[in-house]
């Protein structure tokens, strides 16, 4: 019976989180925030089996290796994926980055805005100072059209945008297709009412129906795809660009720092009818996100 107690004991958390991840439970704020490691859950997970069959408890065993295999099946896909080649259709290139409340290196943003040829840059954290500390390296004239809210998060453009009404919301007219862009920031889910502003605001955030719109959701989503919140936006009408080229291991917080471990809160959500060329992380100094790079097909 001892070796029963503790076989079950080591194995129930294993098991826990993959009934609420395969089940899609939405949990309070704090269990909320510990799916974020569900990559990390699913890589330990074999633990509980070994020690198991150590003790000669084959059930638990046979049940915990059935958990294990649940979480290594929510998170592998995400290293997989197939990137679409562009052929003769244009592209759109997103970038999006937290700039921790204007302190990330402006330098740093704008080289890679000019590297990778951004179209549409998302800021997170962002304030009318950084703006123009960007533009004193060379965005306003690479990329002169914004919609900015007073705080938080802005859009730069390359591309001629049309305000849509909301904040750090545009739309671009790219060959045929009118693409709406929006800079996303919900809060973190680490109180009870941020957990529940979180909520809201994700909930909030546009499906994309079958109009001639496509939808662009590009930000820190303080979520990961475990979150059964994402899901449901990406279930509304997007693909998630990181995990549909198999990049959707790769972190993207917090850049610089032991701990928490790494995770992918970063986010560049596209529509189903659009295409993903190619996904990328790169680090920003002074800023604990690094920045994400989606190449986007317009068809």
């Amino acid at each position: 019976m001892p070796r029963t107690l503790l076989a079950a004991a080591v194995a129930l958390p294993w098991i826990a989180w993959a009934v609420v991840r395969v089940a899609g439970v939405e949990l309070p704020h704090r269990p909320t925030e510990l799916l974020a490691f569900t990559p990390y859950a699913a890589l330990t997970a074999v633990v509980p089996v070994v020690i198991a069959l150590v003790l000669r408890r084959r059930a638990i065993a046979l049940v915990s290796l059935i958990a294990a295999l649940a979480l290594v099946a929510s998170v592998v896909p995400r290293a997989t994926g197939d990137p679409e080649k562009p052929g003769s259709r244009p592209v759109l290139t997103v970038m999006s980055v937290n700039v921790l409340r204007g302190h990330a290196d402006p330098h740093a943003v704008m080289r890679l805005v000019e590297e990778y040829d951004v179209d549409v840059l998302a800021l997170e954290e962002s304030r009318p100072a950084f703006v123009a500390q960007l533009d004193g390296f060379g965005a306003g004239s690479r990329l002169p059209y914004r919609n900015a809210a007073p705080l938080d998060e802005a859009l730069l453009s390359a591309v001629p945008l049309r305000p849509t009404g909301w904040p750090a919301e545009g739309d671009l007219r790219i060959g045929a297709r009118t693409i709406r862009v929006r800079a996303v920031h919900p809060p973190p889910p680490v109180t009870t009412r941020e957990w529940r502003e979180w909520q809201d605001e994700l909930a909030a955030l546009p499906s994309s129906g079958p109009g001639p719109v496509r939808h662009v959701l590009a930000g820190d989503f303080n979520a990961t795809l475990d979150h059964p919140e994402l899901r449901d936006v990406i279930d509304r009408g997007y693909v998630d660009g990181a995990d549909q080229v198999g990049a959707g291991l790769h972190p993207t917080w917090p850049a610089g720092r032991r701990l928490p471990p790494d995770i992918t809160i970063d986010h560049v959500l596209v529509d189903t009818r659009l295409g993903v060329a190619s996904f990328s992380v790169h680090p920003v100094p002074r800023t604990d996100h690094r920045a994400v790079i989606a190449r986007i097909v317009v068809r």
